[in-house]
């Protein structure tokens, strides 16, 4: 049997009330904080890797911002993917930034800091 529509936005507005969101992330924000302390860190440490890799190769700085933004999704897809996979995101990926004028030996670079084979 279908459900009628208004049972589903019943349903859906039931959902949104503010007091069983609180309760909701209040009961998870302790696990949330916890959880996200390794991927913070390890960010950190990728974007420290970045600059340092932007700084010995003379990339402009206009560019970092750019470099950044590419190390984020390669350490997004390295959280999601692993194996060929994780090799064949990668180089979507690194073909993407390529074309918006990156240097791909230092985007591979940056790949091999995050431990991505190709």
């Amino acid at each position: 049997m279908v459900e009628q529509a208004t049972n589903r936005i019943n349903k859906y507005s039931a959902k949104l009330d503010s007091d069983v969101i609180r309760s909701r992330v209040e009961a998870l924000k302790d696990s949330m904080a916890q959880n996200i302390q390794h991927p913070v860190k390890r960010l950190v440490e990728i974007e420290e890797r970045i600059n340092m890799i932007c700084g010995k190769n003379g990339v402009s700085s206009i560019l970092k911002p750019s470099y950044m933004a590419a190390g984020r999704e390669l350490y997004r897809l390295v959280r999601i993917h692993q194996g060929a996979t994780l090799a064949n995101e990668a180089i979507i990926a690194l073909t993407k930034w390529v074309q918006r004028g990156l240097n791909p030996l230092f985007l591979m670079e940056i790949m091999s800091a995050l431990k991505i084979e190709k």
